[in-house]
């Protein structure tokens, strides 16, 4: 049986893991209630969590601790008793606690850390893991956010493999502690920061725009209406802006901490960003111009690029689908 610690417990992230293994732990136990061989099955590709260990400098009131959840403001409190330590941290918070508990982990401690953007430290990784090879580094990205279901088969996790020896064992603690999810795996860190500065970062700077745009130009809006100006938008729009405004307010319920590390963490992500910049910059300027012929080319062209690779009927679908349920 292992000893879980959970530090940043009072983050999204954070709870999303506590509800998590909290989850399995039950699990387990209603299997056993159930069926002894059954769970004598699973047991050999899962976790069998006994205490869960919950820090955080913030406020651990609002969680609701089951059998076995201890909470403390400080991580020496279990530091010393963790097989497995869970970092739910900015990524500059979590470097930082590493060079200072990094000698006092115990032997044979799996240490798992989620952050978005992985360049920085990854190498904080590699190195610690050459110091120290009895403890087994993790390095995954969740790509869900904190409100996913955690019993979810569908939910994806990102692992970024270690040049550590170690690999096989690595697979086999993530099958351990994630064994209805789908894990991707990827080889290198930079590949893993370039799909997420497509997948995450450019959405949350085009959709913190698009908010700061919507603020902006309402306010200035000459309409009376008993509701807020966004929710009367909201009232008369069609699919898209639906659609649109709920990606962006969800976004908007992250820490700033997790915007300015996916803005500012990875080289990659600033270049994205200024790409989408200067493709942004032309159109507007083919815009001012009027230039019908160009936009109607750069819609075709675009148009078509995708649908080389995407079916655009069944997006269309689906959008009408997810706004219908």
């Amino acid at each position: 049986m292992v000893n879980v610690l959970i530090i940043g417990a009072s983050g999204r992230m954070g709870n999303w893991f506590y509800r998590y293994l909290t989850y399995m732990r039950n699990q387990e136990a209603n299997l056993l209630k159930n069926n002894l061989l059954q769970i004598k099955k699973v047991k050999k590709n899962r976790l069998n969590i006994n205490k869960i260990f919950l820090v955080d400098s913030r406020n651990l009131d609002d969680i609701v601790a089951e059998k076995n959840v201890y909470m403390s403001n400080e991580i020496s409190d279990f530091i010393d008793k963790s097989d497995i330590v869970i970092f739910c941290t900015p990524t500059e918070i979590t470097v930082n606690l590493l060079k200072k508990l990094f000698k006092y982990f115990k032997s044979g401690t799996t240490v798992v850390e989620v952050s978005s953007i992985k360049n920085q430290i990854y190498k904080k990784l590699e190195k610690y893991s050459r110091l120290r090879s009895e403890i087994q580094f993790l390095s995954i990205h969740p790509m869900f956010g904190p409100g996913a279901p955690v019993s979810s088969p569908s939910n994806i996790i990102l692992h970024v493999l270690g040049n550590s020896l170690s690999k096989p064992r690595q697979t086999r603690l993530m099958k351990a502690i994630f064994p209805n999810f789908t894990i991707i795996k990827l080889e290198k860190p930079g590949s893993h920061d370039t799909l997420v500065s497509l997948m995450i970062s450019l959405i949350y700077f085009m959709n913190l725009v698009f908010s700061k745009t919507l603020i902006d130009t309402i306010a200035g809006l000459d309409i009376k209406t008993k509701k807020s100006k966004l929710k009367f938008l909201k009232q008369i729009s069609g699919s898209s802006f639906k659609i649109q405004s709920i990606l962006s307010e969800s976004i908007l319920t992250d820490d700033a901490f997790l915007f300015i590390g996916l803005f500012l963490g990875s080289p990659v992500s600033k270049q994205i960003i200024k790409r989408y910049g200067i493709l942004y910059n032309q159109l507007a300027a083919k815009l001012e111009d009027k230039n019908k012929s160009y936009l109607k080319n750069y819609i075709l062209k675009t148009k078509k690029e995708v649908s080389e690779q995407v079916n655009l009927e069944d997006s269309y679908e689906i959008l009408y689908r997810f706004l219908n349920t």
